[in-house]
């Protein structure tokens, strides 16, 4: 478990009020306290009505490293300061965020509605919190005007601050284009903090049996028997497999494979959702995860009664999903999602 230091840089009504709550409850196995130093000064930028959830990401295998990823799903009122550049520097990465949220804003009928479907994602291995962008998308949805060619000749290029190729452009699209007719559920991730000029596509209804065929229209050249392999593991225990491809000049080989419920997350915690059995067992028997963190991360799920700036909260405890990260030559990684949810108490009269 964690202790804490005094860190004048937190203000009171930040995130890492909420964090130091559940500090006594987060094992080093999950995230180490380099990870755990990290993730408490990225909930320091954001204040408590900002934020929905606040995430973290470990590596499941033995000899994993124990570098813990952390991401923030924003909330309406968070999303309208990211656009009024009132949260961050208001310079560099944190300049091209503010100005998504302007463009989201513009573009929905009702604006900040959908800011529950943006992410933003720091790197542990960042000494100064900087942030990566993920957003869902969805070409169809009636409330929204952001068509594919507005993205690729307005949002994208402003994300890339100017610089967003031409190969990358080419490359995204044919990716994008490539996905057969009634496919519309995306999450789309510009990592602003990372050297590479890549985009993450990640395809939440392609179906299975479209994969082969997709892959061939992209050239992905990763490993097909081992992900033929791990489909065929962790399909039948799912509602549906995302699968998550990075995009640059051309698809890089390797791929996430994401297996997911589609009920919300709070009512398919592994105690209400059977299935999750099965994906451990999965896991576990492509030696991707250990007895341990496998504990650890069951052990996680609950519920505290806490205050927060003299308010009575409900913080909740819980698991988002698991991913299987399958490099090129098809050797497999394991990684988990947990974290921590906010909600109002209410109030007998």
């Amino acid at each position: 478990m964690h202790s804490l230091t005094a860190d004048p840089v937190v203000e009171q009504g930040s995130l890492a009020a909420a964090f130091d709550q559940i500090a006594p409850l987060l094992p080093p196995l999950l995230m180490s306290p380099t990870s755990f130093d990290h993730s408490r000064r990225v909930g320091a930028l954001f204040p408590l009505h900002a934020v929905q959830f606040f995430g973290f990401e470990c590596r499941l295998g033995e000899g994993a490293a124990q570098s813990t990823d952390c991401a923030l799903n924003l909330s309406p009122k968070g999303a309208r300061l990211l656009a009024a550049d009132a949260i961050g520097s208001g310079t560099g990465t944190w300049q091209r965020i503010g100005g998504f949220y302007r463009r989201w804003q513009q573009t929905h009928a009702d604006p900040f509605a959908d800011a529950a479907s943006t992410w933003l994602e720091f790197d542990a291995g960042e000494a100064d919190p900087a942030p990566n962008l993920l957003f869902g998308y969805w070409p169809d949805e009636p409330q929204t005007a952001r068509p594919w060619d507005w993205m690729q000749h307005t949002l994208f290029p402003e994300l890339f601050d100017g610089a967003y190729s031409a190969a990358l452009h080419d490359s995204l699209d044919r990716a994008f284009r490539a996905c057969p007719a009634g496919t519309g559920d995306f999450q789309i991730g510009v990592m602003l903090s990372r050297p590479i000029q890549a985009v993450r596509l990640c395809i939440f209804d392609l179906p299975l049996a479209a994969v082969p065929a997709y892959l061939d229209a992209i050239g992905w050249a990763g490993d097909r028997a081992a992900l033929d392999h791990w489909l065929a593991a962790l399909a039948p225990h799912c509602d549906f497999i995302g699968l998550h491809f990075d995009i640059a000049a051309q698809a890089f080989p390797h791929i996430g494979i994401e297996p997911n419920f589609r009920s919300g997350s709070w009512s398919r915690q592994p105690h209400r959702e059977g299935r999750w059995a099965g994906i451990w067992q999965a896991l576990s028997d492509g030696g991707v995860l250990t007895p341990a963190k496998h504990a650890a991360l069951l052990d996680w799920t609950g519920h505290q009664h806490v205050v927060l700036d003299g308010v009575p909260r409900l913080l909740l405890r819980g698991l988002s999903h698991v991913k299987l990260v399958l490099a090129g030559d098809g050797r497999a990684q394991a990684k988990g999602y947990f974290g921590i949810a906010l909600r109002d108490v209410e109030q007998g009269g």
